[in-house]
């Protein structure tokens, strides 16, 4: 009978520790750190009218997941190209004043978004 229980004690503390999970306590899986864009800039910041800006990202993030970036403007701009983590913004040639670049950027479980304001030369 004593057998039988210490076997079955054996059995109980090798499904518990089979159990157990690699991960750190207080971690799960599907943690994600933080995501921050750290500067979201234009190159120039005033833009003649039908002129160009160069806007980049960069986002602050060592987990090595794929990001996706999605692109938007308002403010009358005539172009939009999207590159990933950078975008060319182009002014139209006849209206002046602010644009605001915004950017979304995520990744399977979380976003974050920034803008930055062109001007443009009148």
């Amino acid at each position: 009978m004593r057998s039988l229980a210490l076997g079955i004690a054996s059995v109980l503390v090798m499904a518990a520790l089979g159990c157990r999970s690699n991960n750190p306590a207080g971690t799960t899986p599907n943690d994600n750190p933080a995501l921050a864009v750290t500067s979201l800039t234009a190159t120039p910041a005033i833009v003649p009218l039908g002129g160009t800006a160069l806007i980049e990202c960069r986002v602050n993030r060592t987990d090595g997941r794929p990001l996706n970036y999605t692109w938007t403007a308002t403010g009358g701009v005539d172009y939009l190209q999207p590159m990933d983590s950078a975008c060319i913004f182009t002014a139209p040639s006849c209206h002046t004043g602010p644009a605001t670049v915004t950017v979304v950027v995520s990744d399977d479980s979380v976003s974050t978004t920034a803008s930055v304001d062109i001007n443009r030369e009148q």
